[in-house]
């Protein structure tokens, strides 16, 4: 393929379209799903015990989003 035939590529609307759809598919969809303070207890401990486990790692454990793990890790001294 020459460099020509990669920017006409490129210069159609089709890739911003295929860029919108993949990231669309990256996201998951989440069903509401609450811990309760033991399984919360059991995340802190997990993080603590393996430390280079990732905030990914455990939302996909756990069935919860990243931003939730994140709070509660942030929230352990004061409540678990």
């Amino acid at each position: 393929m020459s460099f020509k035939n990669v920017t006409e590529s490129l210069s159609g609307p089709s890739i911003f379209k295929t860029m919108s759809e993949n990231l669309n598919t990256k996201k998951r969809k989440l069903k509401r799903n609450a811990l309760t303070g033991e399984q919360k207890k059991k995340l802190c401990l997990k993080k603590q015990m393996n430390p280079k486990i990732t905030g990914i790692e455990l939302a996909r454990e756990f069935n919860i989003g990243e931003g939730t793990v994140s709070g509660i890790l942030r929230e352990k001294d004061i409540k678990y």
